[in-house]
């Protein structure tokens, strides 16, 4: 582990929706509590790539750097610059092209919190291919992973979100990251080791439906080579476990997993929204459904 590596909790609060004149909005309140960094530099990573025709937009704001930062460099495209300035910062049209920003922060204490807000807009894309992403990483001065992740594509991603369509797209959270219902996620060890051989690619669900359902959903998942293990939850909004519908190991290839919309004591869950949830070799996805009636 380096020296200067980041050790404390990222929280992705709310996942609220929100209009954005015709389009819908998630938005994820971003937490950061730097613990071990006294005297050393950060980079925050804010990648957004899109390669499909259909519009969607990205903004950084309410950026807060509590305790004392020594000082702030930036390099890469517009959402650093709002980051920097604190002020009401513009959408960032995400079709047809990427950009990669980042943030350096110098830091005199330890204790030091940094907050943002990211928001996503939503809609549906031309194809069924997942084609527009948001990605968050730290990394050192010389641009290393500050520590492994679970991200089987080599870019050291702590989490992520594919903006499909959905309501609050997929998010994707990479070990040693972890998924905390209903709106967190936890960094506590950077050293937590990921069980078994990684994966070749990222674990992926490919459709999920109904949604809104009356009577359950069925998930339609590519499991990535050499397979694993995937536990499958269902949460509520306040963060209970309703259901635990599998838990077993499957071939990479994809697979059919079912949930019949039923809780633990076998009663029907009432209406609302919740989030399931599919862990496997280190990353845990994350989809809303809502239930009706």
């Amino acid at each position: 582990m380096r020296s200067s590596a980041v050790v404390g909790t990222i929280g992705l609060i709310g996942l609220s929706l929100m209009p954005a004149g015709a389009d819908a909005t998630s938005v994820y309140k971003v937490r950061l509590n730097a613990v071990q960094v006294a005297g050393s530099r950060a980079l925050l990573i804010h990648s957004l790539i899109a390669d499909d025709s259909s519009v969607n937009f990205a903004r950084l704001s309410s950026h807060v750097v509590e305790g004392r930062p020594r000082d702030t460099t930036t390099t890469g495209g517009p959402i650093a610059g709002a980051l920097v300035n604190g002020s009401a910062p513009a959408w960032t049209r995400m079709d047809g092209g990427a950009f990669y920003s980042e943030l350096q922060l110098g830091f005199d204490s330890i204790g030091a919190v940094i907050r943002f807000d990211l928001e996503l807009t939503e809609n549906r894309l031309s194809t069924t291919a997942i084609t527009a992403q948001y990605a968050f990483a730290l990394r050192d001065t010389s641009g290393s992973a500050l520590f492994p992740t679970a991200d089987p594509l080599g870019l050291g991603a702590l989490f992520a979100v594919d903006i499909s369509g959905a309501s609050g797209g997929e998010l994707m959270v990479f070990r040693p990251m972890e998924f905390v219902a209903p709106d967190s996620i936890v960094l506590n060890d950077v050293t937590t080791a990921v069980d078994g051989k990684m994966p070749t690619d990222r674990l992926r669900i490919v459709t999920i439906g109904p949604n809104p359902t009356s009577s359950g959903v069925i998930l339609s998942v590519a499991v990535p080579s050499p397979g694993g293990t995937i536990t499958m939850r269902v949460f509520d909004v306040l963060g209970r476990v309703v259901a635990t519908p599998c838990s077993g190991r499957f071939v990479a290839g994809q697979t059919e997993l079912v949930w019949t919309g039923l809780d633990r004591g076998n009663r029907r869950a009432p209406p609302g929204v919740y989030l399931v949830n599919l862990e496997m070799s280190g990353q845990s996805l994350v989809r809303r459904i809502v239930v009706k009636r």
